[in-house]
């Protein structure tokens, strides 16, 4: 090897040794975030899928999952959520894709205060205005 590879190398390896640490760092900073959606989503997902499993009496059963697929208000229940979320999620697609890709194309001011304009917040509808 010359001299300006082994010159080179040792920085190569200080600037990755530097990358990791760094990335380490971060993703410290991203614990506490981490540890509250654990807390507060996954434990309890869990659990219940957990509690699925067992019957009336504690013991380990499938009996929920096979009333779910036995009785038809069960069986419809599931059809429309499922038919829900593809529509919601079509809709958003429809209308994402264009609209960042319109945001895109704006020069930057512009494009600015149509950003401002998406992320605000969506005022409740009358019926939950009474409930706070």
């Amino acid at each position: 090897m010359n001299r300006a590879a082994i010159a080179i190398e040792p920085n190569l390896v200080e600037l990755r040794r530097d990358a990791v640490a760094e990335r380490l760092s971060l993703f410290g900073l991203s614990l506490p975030a981490l540890a509250l959606v654990t807390v507060i989503l996954v434990i309890p997902v869990g659990w219940l899928f957990g509690l699925s499993f067992l019957a009336d009496d504690g013991s380990l059963s499938g009996v929920n999952y096979a009333r779910m697929l036995r009785e038809p208000s069960y069986v419809r229940i599931l059809l429309a959520t499922f038919e829900i979320s593809a529509m919601t999620t079509l809709i958003c697609v429809l209308l994402g894709y264009p609209l960042a890709y319109v945001l895109s194309q704006l020069p930057r001011r512009v494009a600015n205060l149509f950003r401002g304009r998406c992320h605000r917040r969506v005022p409740p509808p009358s019926t939950l205005q009474p409930l706070g």
